[in-house]
């Protein structure tokens, strides 16, 4: 029986050494605040993304051309990304989460 969790753990710990850590764009909403920031400078700057980010929102995308929708998607990718690297935290992928669970009853 030991063994068998023994092996099982490791086989646990080397898929989640090789499991990729894929974390959407869509994950950070536009209208909702940062959590706190301990740097005043990086909550002005996460301040000023958000503005942005709304009104790229609020803009008629009907009356705007190819180039520049293509221009404003780039935009809000690269300012999500901004925001995310400014407000770090830990993301886990919902495998993660299940092999988590499955693990605790087995051994439990």
């Amino acid at each position: 029986m030991k063994k068998i969790r023994k092996s099982v753990f490791i086989a646990f710990v080397i898929t989640m050494a090789f499991a990729p850590n894929t974390i959407n764009a869509n994950t950070l909403p536009v209208n909702k605040n940062l959590p706190p920031v301990e740097n005043s400078v990086e909550a002005s700057r996460a301040k000023v993304l958000l503005d942005r980010l709304n009104e790229i929102k609020l803009k008629a995308n009907n009356k705007l051309n190819v180039n520049e929708k293509k221009a404003l998607r780039e935009e809000t990718k690269s300012i999500k990304k901004e925001l995310k690297q400014i407000s770090g935290g830990v993301y886990i992928s919902a495998g993660t989460i299940i092999i988590i669970l499955l693990l605790i009853l087995i051994f439990l």
